[in-house]
C-alpha cells in the first residue's frame, strides 16, 4: 500500500514495501531492506502540444519554421529517487527484453509514421525497477550510455544497446539522444554523445568530452508525475533553417555553433561536456 502526504508547495510520495512471508523473504532475512517496485512515466511534447509522428509543429527555433518528427529516441541510467533531505536511494533497473538491460533503459518515442520512417511501430515511455522503501520528493537521473558499457561491442551487446541505429561507430560508442526533424531547409538533427575518446575499438580507455546530461527534478511524485522531455525547448536557440557547421545540427561536435543551443537546454558546457546549471528540456508534470 502507497502512502502519500502533499505539503503545501512540495509533492511528496512514501514507497512502502510489498507484503512478504515465508521463508526466503527478504523481509526476514537480518539486515535486508525492503524494496517496493517502482514505474517512472516518460511523455514527449512540442510546448503544449504532445509530440507525434506524422504531426506538423510551427514556430520552432529562433527563426521560426515549422518542424515534422522524424526520430526522438533517447538513452536513461543512474536513478535516483530523493529525500527532503537530499539524500537519495539507487533505482534497481528491471531487465525488459527489448527496452531494459545492464542498468540501462531507451526511452522511444517514434512509432515509424509519416516521416519516422526509419523507425519501428514499438514504442516506450516508461522505466520500471526497484527502490528501498522510503519518503521521496524528487527524481534524478542520467542522459546516456554509463561508460562501461559505452564502448562494448554494440554486435555482441543486448538490446537496447544492440541498436545499430543508436551506435555511434566514429566515436566508438552510442547516440545517447537522437532527435531528428524535417524542415524547410531540410532535416535537422541533434545528436548527443561522448567525444574526444581515446583508445582502439573495444577498449577505449577515456572520453574527453563525457556529455552525459543529469536531469534533477526536485520535486517529482512517481505515483502521479510523469518526466516530460520538450522538444521546443530543444531547439529553443537553434537556427532550424540553416547550418552552421560541418553536420546537419548537432553531432556534439566542440567546434559546431549549432551545438550551443541544444547543449544549454540540456545543461552541458559545450567545450568541456561538463553538467552545468540551465537545464530546462525535461520537466515534471
Amino acid at each position: 500500500m502507497r502512502q502519500r502526504t502533499f505539503g503545501p508547495r512540495l509533492a511528496r510520495f512514501a514507497v512502502v514495501a510489498s507484503a512478504c512471508f515465508g521463508a526466503g523473504c527478504e523481509e526476514d532475512a537480518p539486515g535486508a531492506v525492503a524494496t517496493e517496485p517502482v514505474t517512472i512515466q516518460f511523455a514527449a511534447v512540442v510546448g503544449d502540444l504532445p509530440w507525434r509522428c506524422g504531426q506538423l509543429y510551427q514556430e520552432l527555433g529562433v527563426t521560426p519554421a515549422a518542424v515534422q518528427p522524424q526520430d526522438l529516441r533517447f538513452f536513461v541510467h543512474g536513478f535516483e529517487l530523493v529525500r527532503a533531505d537530499g539524500s537519495a536511494e539507487p533505482v534497481v533497473l528491471d531487465d525488459v527484453t527489448g527496452w531494459q538491460a545492464n542498468q540501462v533503459a531507451l526511452l522511444d518515442f517514434e512509432d515509424g509514421a509519416g516521416k519516422c520512417n526509419t523507425g519501428t511501430p514499438d514504442t516506450r515511455g516508461e522505466v520500471s525497477g526497484t527502490v528501498a522503501q522510503g519518503d521521496y520528493v524528487g527524481l534524478r537521473f542520467s542522459v546516456g550510455v554509463p561508460f562501461s558499457e559505452n564502448h562494448k561491442n554494440s554486435a555482441l551487446a543486448p538490446a537496447p544497446l544492440a541498436q545499430s541505429s543508436l551506435s555511434w561507430n566514429w566515436q566508438q560508442g552510442y547516440i545517447f539522444l537522437r532527435f531528428e526533424g524535417g524542415t524547410p531547409a531540410g532535416r535537422y538533427e541533434i545528436h548527443i554523445g561522448s567525444t574526444g575518446c581515446v583508445g582502439t575499438t573495444g577498449n577505449i580507455t577515456s572520453c574527453a568530452r563525457p556529455d552525459r546530461p543529469v536531469i534533477s527534478l526536485p520535486a517529482f511524485d512517481a505515483t502521479s508525475q510523469t518526466v516530460i522531455i520538450d522538444v521546443k525547448q530543444l531547439l529553443a536557440d537553434s537556427d532550424i533553417t540553416s547550418n552552421a557547421g560541418d553536420s546537419i545540427g548537432c553531432a556534439s561536435a566542440v567546434t559546431d555553433p549549432d551545438c550551443e543551443g541544444p547543449f544549454g537546454h540540456l545543461g552541458l558546457d559545450l567545450a568541456t561536456g561538463a553538467v552545468v546549471e540551465g537545464q530546462d528540456v525535461f520537466r515534471a508534470e
